[in-house]
């Protein structure tokens, strides 16, 4: 795998297996790194670097330890100063770290908020490495179904021949988990096809000048291809290849770094009938997996197939019993995970939806608060716009009535001067009729000495009134004169006394031909006076 692809540069200590697996993740961690120390500002580089190395230090040297809130608040940091290389590389470690601490559901989430930064980003190498972390978890807890969908989006992402070298290592590692993936479902056409186009890689990296000094690459480009050979039964081409890629191991690196080598050589042996060497290779990988209990799951699973061709009863047994044990192990596993992941996710999209419903009460509120504001300070303008209207009309009203007393004062010399009308109008100023409720036409006819039809036409063309209207326009008169005497006579007695009959009919008959109630023009009156 591409994980030793500078292991080289840790000497030779001495190494169990689980050291051995926890350096090699450093060692391609640390290839990232110089891929991209290159970009951006060389400070915001280093700090960055610096950060996603003591990622990588809390994942490999404290194993046993809770180093997962110290890995949150490095990751958020990194996330608040912006999401570059490192801090995709950092998540990767921590969903890494969550995964390997039973925590599923929080590494699923995690990929899936990986993948939705990255694209937010725009980033595309970003992207591809968030689906591949996806499907790597998918793999881990046997989701066979949707890996190679998952592998197969972020390879999309990346040119068929990538040129740069974090592309080809981004493209290379897809490819070599869509192998696997295909192998373990036994898509042989998909497994294939990327293995052929992980050799392809490989092989255009190389003419660029670029060398493996672990050789990890070139071997397992040569056993993918050795993989393709044995699936069109050449046998012999692919042994031959197998024996090139075997020249080229390094005795001092683990089975891990040449694992598919392992695998394919395996298949061949099987194939050929020599049981006893296909068995040997995969216990050397399983031991190789024993602390990656997914892996070894899938070792087993390919032990039970090649025992149950070539084995004998018992072998078959042993292998499937102990490949039905681990599986059984992981799912209770995987369920006690996934039991506790639910039981905290249910605690918390608790906590999220009372926070969420806090939010929109306290914003509804607040929303209400804004309205009733801006509708108190829309009506108090409003209102001061209609006081002012009101006292501009209250004003013009004197000033008339100051002329209509002066015209008053000039017709009293002759009584008899003017037309019916005149005399009609001051009979109503005179005599007040219209204190009486059942004032009519005939009683306005019988004072100017015409009939009732001729009273109704003087009234209508004169004044473009009905005699109805002429009535309540004189009782309105005298109420507008009675509220801006400054009298204090209560409203329903100035109805009673007027003719209206009830204070609502005078409110009513006021408020349509002043556009005010008759206590606003009596407090409008007192304030002009």
């Amino acid at each position: 795998m591409t994980l030793f692809a500078a292991y080289e540069i840790f000497g030779r200590v001495k190494r169990n297996a689980l050291f051995t697996a926890s350096v090699a993740l450093f060692a391609l961690f640390v290839m990232l790194l110089v891929l991209s120390c290159s970009r951006g500002d060389r400070a915001d580089s280093n700090k960055g670097r610096a950060r996603a190395l003591r990622m990588q230090k809390l994942r490999n040297l404290t194993p046993g330890g809770d180093v997962l809130p110290e890995m949150r608040l490095i990751v958020d940091s990194m996330r608040r100063d912006g999401k570059d290389v490192y801090y995709f590389a950092s998540m990767n470690v921590l969903i890494d770290q969550l995964f390997s601490r039973d925590l599923i559901g929080e590494a699923d989430s995690m990929a899936s908020q990986m993948i939705e930064e990255a694209r937010n980003d725009d980033n595309r190498l970003a992207l591809a490495t968030a689906y591949r972390v996806k499907g790597q978890i998918l793999f881990k807890v046997g989701r066979m179904d949707s890996v190679l969908q998952e592998f197969g989006r972020g390879r999309a992402l990346i040119d068929e021949k990538p040129k740069e070298l974090d592309e080809f290592s981004t493209a290379a590692a897809i490819d070599e988990w869509i192998w696997m993936a295909a192998r373990e479902i036994g898509d042989t056409a998909a497994m294939h096809k990327a293995g052929l186009r992980y050799a392809d890689e490989v092989r255009s990296q190389r003419a660029t000048g670029w060398a493996d000094s672990t050789r990890h690459f070139e071997v397992t480009a040569l056993a993918f291809r050795a993989s393709e050979r044995l699936g069109r039964h050449d046998e012999k081409g692919a042994r031959q290849l197998l024996d090139s890629a075997s020249r080229l191991r390094l005795p001092a690196l683990p089975v891990r770094a040449y694992e598919h080598w392992y695998a394919v050589r395996s298949d061949l042996d099987a194939a050929q009938g020599d049981y006893a060497s296909a068995m040997a290779l995969l216990d050397t990988i399983e031991e190789a997996h024993r602390y990656f209990p997914w892996f070894r799951l899938h070792d087993l699973h390919h032990k039970a197939e090649i025992a149950a061709k070539f084995g004998t009863p018992s072998q078959v047994a042993k292998a499937y019993g102990e490949y039905i044990s681990l599986s059984d192990s992981l799912y209770a596993i995987h369920n006690e995970a996934r039991f506790r992941n639910l039981t905290v996710l249910y605690h918390t999209e608790l906590e999220r939806e009372h926070r969420k419903l806090t939010v929109i009460l306290t914003s509804t509120l607040s929303a209400i608060m804004l309205l009733l504001a801006v509708l108190l300070v829309i009506s108090m303008r409003s209102a001061r716009r209609e006081r002012r209207k009101n006292s501009l009309l209250v004003e013009r009203l004197k000033q008339l009535d100051k002329l209509d007393d002066a015209t008053k004062i000039e017709s009293k010399a002759d009584k008899t001067s003017g037309t019916p009308l005149d005399s009609l109008d001051r009979y109503m100023a005179a005599e007040k009729p219209y204190t009486d409720p059942a004032l009519g036409r005939r009683e306005l006819a019988a004072a100017i000495g015409v009939s009732q039809e001729e009273v109704s036409r003087i009234i209508r063309e004169g004044r473009d009134m009905t005699v109805l209207a002429y009535i309540n326009h004189h009782r309105l008169e005298a109420a507008r004169h009675m509220l801006g005497n400054d009298e204090d006579m209560p409203i329903a007695e100035m109805a009673r006394t007027l003719g209206f009959g009830t204070a609502r009919t005078l409110q009513r008959a006021f408020k349509a031909k002043y556009d005010m109630t008759p206590t606003q023009y009596r407090e409008l009156s007192r304030h002009d006076a």
